[in-house]
């Protein structure tokens, strides 16, 4: 095989992915905009360690030389997509990875509306014991917790944390990436997700 392969890493995976690198990688952490140009100048492999769009976009460019791009995001509306299409490099997206947190936070607002949180914080703010019933209805039986039901496009159901999944995401897929096979979650440059 000829030269090693070069990846850009952000120093937000370190610790989830640096045991697990294939020794014969050759890798660059960085950790901002400001040292990301120089991990990424040679890299065959971008991870996008950033949210703000300036700052995928500035990343992006600064890897002129890069075959795949990777985020952790499931959302990819901020990315450059117009602009990896015409240069024929795939994004690889972490659709999936929060499934956990989403879920949490799907159960809070369930529950909060269901029992009225809104007007207990309201009332407690104010001094004040509800002058209303605090609703006493049960949700078992209801469809209200159905576990892996699908709102908002999100799957709300168990994970593990996102930085492991993340993680065995992108070494999945750096295997896939080595073999030449079709990589996982990429994102489909023509619908635009």
């Amino acid at each position: 095989m000829g030269s090693k392969l070069k990846v850009a890493l952000p120093e937000l995976f370190r610790r989830e992915l640096e045991a697990q690198l294939p020794e014969d990688l050759e890798v660059a952490w960085y950790r901002d905009v400001h040292d990301v140009t120089d991990a990424a100048r040679a890299a065959d492999v971008l991870v996008i360690g950033f949210i703000d769009a300036d700052e995928i976009r500035a990343a992006i460019e600064a890897a002129p030389s890069a075959r795949w791009v990777s985020t952790h995001a499931a959302g990819i509306d901020h990315y450059p997509l117009e602009y990896l299409r015409q240069r024929g490099v795939p994004l690889a997206k972490g659709a999936g990875i929060n499934a956990e947190p989403i879920a949490e936070f799907v159960v809070l607002c369930v529950l909060s509306a269901a029992k009225g949180l809104p007007s207990l914080v309201a009332a407690s703010q104010r001094g004040e014991w509800p002058a209303e019933r605090v609703p006493a209805s049960e949700l078992d039986g209801t469809r209200a917790l159905v576990p892996n039901v699908v709102i908002t496009g999100h799957s709300a159901g168990r994970s593990e944390r996102s930085r492991d999944r993340y993680a065995r995401l992108f070494l999945d897929n750096l295997q896939r990436f080595r073999a030449g096979e079709p990589l996982a979650n990429l994102v489909d440059y023509a619908a635009g997700y």
